[in-house]
């Protein structure tokens, strides 16, 4: 398991990736136990991505991933691969957009 730690505009994050899948992403820059800090290509190529991404030259990403959290927080992250990019929704329809209206606290803290 890899972590590299990168400066963008939008402040400091942290990447992880493991067995060629990116697994983490955190805007605390956390470094996950056991991981080393080594920059891969796989990793270099996300931050590629997303430097595109939030220069608005990149709508869609093409890369490997496998997060690492709860059932729940799977499910959360599933429906903000479906957000059209540009697009915001609320926690409430993000909760309800799980099945779940009641969960609309606990969409907002499914963060990674």
């Amino acid at each position: 398991m890899y972590t590299y730690l990168y400066d963008t505009k939008i402040g400091k994050i942290s990447i992880t990736e493991d067995m060629d899948e990116l697994t983490g992403l955190s805007f605390f820059a956390d470094i996950p136990e056991g991981s080393k800090i080594k920059e891969t290509s796989l990793l270099a190529e996300a931050i590629r991505q997303l430097t595109e991404y939030l220069n608005g030259k990149r709508t869609v990403f093409d890369l490997p991933l496998n997060p690492k959290g709860t059932p729940f927080q799977r499910k959360v992250w599933q429906v903000l691969t479906t957000t059209p990019y540009g697009e915001t929704f609320t926690y409430s329809e993000g909760a309800e957009a799980i099945g779940n209206a009641k969960a609309c606290r606990a969409r907002g803290m499914a963060k990674k």
